[in-house]
Parts: structure tokens; sequence; C-alpha cells
């Protein structure tokens, strides 16, 4: 797809500049005709098809793709340019990778996601984590509810979150949990009954601790 290809060609561009907020669709619209923005491929690409005409999917995505860019800008271009050089190295790639990048964006909630998926770019882009695992993280991003994610966010203790949002966050990768309380099999003359029984009258209590990888997205876009 050449937009998601236009994506990854403007994250490194040299001519990245931080991006204020509405800049690029006011581009589209036609409000303000120039800028330095206006010439990264990304840009110009959706300027032309705002000439055509947008839908309500593509406003949306195009203030997704703001949001993420701005957060991006932050990184210096040498910065930039590795981390796309590592993410996707050649031009077939880059296209595959541009797709993933759009899609991930295209999916994410309006407010804050595309925020954080831009951090998390930000954390690759500067070393702090590797580039095989940013496309991993961001579709754990996306895959949680985000309020769930700003209250693991603000109490940075998966004990502190009722149970339902823990089994959420575990079925994204965030949260894992042990069994606290497992009966004491190794009891002599306990037989099958005994345990099933023990089982029975004191269920398992499930001990919640967030993964590694939950940590470091917490660490890196909060």
């Amino acid at each position: 797809m050449k937009l998601g290809k236009d994506l990854v060609a403007s994250v490194e561009a040299k001519a990245l500049a931080p991006v204020a907020e509405g800049t690029i669709e006011a581009l589209v619209d036609g409000v303000i005709e120039d800028g330095l923005l206006k010439d990264l491929p990304i840009v110009s690409t959706l300027v032309a098809l705002g000439k055509v005409g947008f839908s309500v999917r593509d406003r949306l995505l195009t203030q997704k793709i703001e949001k993420f860019l701005s957060e991006v800008a932050t990184l210096s271009w040498a910065e930039r340019a590795r981390a796309v050089d590592e993410l996707a190295g050649n031009q077939g790639k880059q296209e595959k990778v541009g797709s993933l990048l759009l899609d991930l964006l295209d999916k994410a909630d309006m407010e804050e996601k595309p925020r954080l998926l831009g951090k998390l770019f930000v954390a690759m882009g500067r070393g702090d984590i590797p580039s095989d695992d940013y496309l991993r993280m961001a579709t754990m991003i996306n895959g949680v509810y985000i309020g769930d994610l700003q209250a693991l966010a603000i109490s940075n203790d998966a004990e502190a979150l009722p149970p339902s949002r823990r089994f959420s966050l575990q079925a994204n990768g965030f949260l894992e949990y042990s069994i606290k309380n497992p009966p004491n099999m190794a009891r002599t003359g306990m037989s099958l009954n005994d345990i099933g029984e023990a089982i029975y009258n004191r269920p398992f209590e499930l001990s919640w601790t967030i993964t590694v990888d939950g940590k470091t997205i917490l660490k890196y876009c909060f």
C-alpha cells in the first residue's frame, strides 16, 4: 500500500519537524497552503486524496497519523533513520512494515493510542527496546482497552486492579499469574479425593504480576 510506504518514508525524512495539532488536517483541507510538512510523502499523498474527497475514516486516520508523527518527530533524523533501517531495511520490507504500521494506527483508539505507538517508536529509536519487539509490543497496546492500560500505569500494581481488568490485560500480554495457595500434595496419605476436596473447599488464589513486556511499555509510553 502506497500510503504505508509513504508513512515509513516520512518517518525517516530529514524534513520531519514537530507536528502541531491540526496542521496536517489543515493542509489536507486547504486551510493552509504551505509548510515544511507538505513535502513529506505521507502528507502530500493525503493532500492529493483530500482533493478527491475524504471519508470520515480517512479524516480519523489522518488525525491518528498526525499524533503518531508528533511523537516520532522528537527523535533526531539519525535516530529515525537507524530505527527505520533496523525495522524495515529494504524497500520491499518497508512497504510491508508501512502497511502494518498504518493498520495499527487505523485500528487504534482515537485519543491516546496513536501517541503511545509513537512513544514506543521513540523508545526503539533511542535503543531502549529492540526493533524486533516494536510491532509485537505495538499490537499489545492496540489489543487492550485504554482505560485498563491507564489504570495499570497509574497503580503500577496488578493486584490493585479488579479481577476482570486483570484477565483482559493478561490476555494481551501485560500481566501474568501464578497460584498463590496450591494444596499441599506432598502430605503423606493424601488421596486424589483428598486433593479434590482441598481444591473445592479452598479455591486457588492467584498472584498477579506485570510482565517484562508490560513493564517496558509502561516505562516508555507513560
